[in-house]
């Protein structure tokens, strides 16, 4: 899995601009009524990873486990594409002082609901089609699976060596919701998906 393009794969007729707001501004309401309740056992963790250089790359595996609140849930049904991010941190430990993070790299997944198809659309960077998949829990496993991401090292941290552990977090990007679903994006527990970052040793 690589960088993520965002592209549109709904074939449904255009609404009126004003239609289309109208339908967000009744789906935010719906979701801050159904907000608090709505994020029980939901929650963005990395289960495990492992990570080496190789050939002037960071070579990762990892599994994610993404479980979507039902107002995310509801929302991604309705229509509203929801963007996964992936951020990577290279670090160099100092013993007198604070880590140096020597390198950083954001990998963005994408998916969305085909209600024509009644499809889950997962798409990716590189791919000239998106994944699909029949159910919302496929699309997560997935989004959560990789295998083998090879992430460039810039040539002045290949030159310099030294670095030796790999931070991981993965989140929903928020600021990539339509306008009128930020305000309860940015509320209510419902959609603060994100997990800690976790760290893991670079290996051999």
């Amino acid at each position: 899995m690589a960088f993520i393009i965002r592209v549109s794969t709904r074939t449904e007729p255009e609404r009126p601009v004003s239609a289309r707001w109208a339908q967000l501004g009744r789906l935010a309401i719906l979701g801050a009524l159904t907000g608090v309740s709505g994020a029980h056992g939901a929650g963005f963790d990395i289960r495990e990873a492992q990570a080496r250089l190789e050939h002037q790359h960071l070579i990762v595996t990892a599994a994610l486990d993404l479980r979507l609140s039902g107002a995310v849930e509801q929302a991604l049904v309705k229509g509203i594409a929801l963007d996964v991010l992936i951020e990577f941190r290279l670090y160099q430990t100092r013993r007198y002082w604070w880590d140096r993070r020597v390198g950083e790299w954001t990998l963005r997944t994408q998916i969305q609901y085909h209600a024509l198809s009644g499809l889950y659309l997962v798409t990716v960077q590189g791919n000239k089609e998106p994944s699909t998949f029949s159910s919302l829990q496929g699309a997560l496993k997935y989004m959560g699976t990789l295998t083998r991401i090879s992430l460039p090292l810039p040539p002045e941290i290949a030159a310099q060596g030294g670095p030796d552990s790999l931070g991981m977090r993965v989140r929903v990007d928020r600021e990539s919701l339509p306008a009128p679903l930020r305000p309860m994006a940015y509320t209510l527990a419902a959609w603060r998906l994100k997990s800690e970052w976790r760290r893991w040793a670079l290996g051999n």
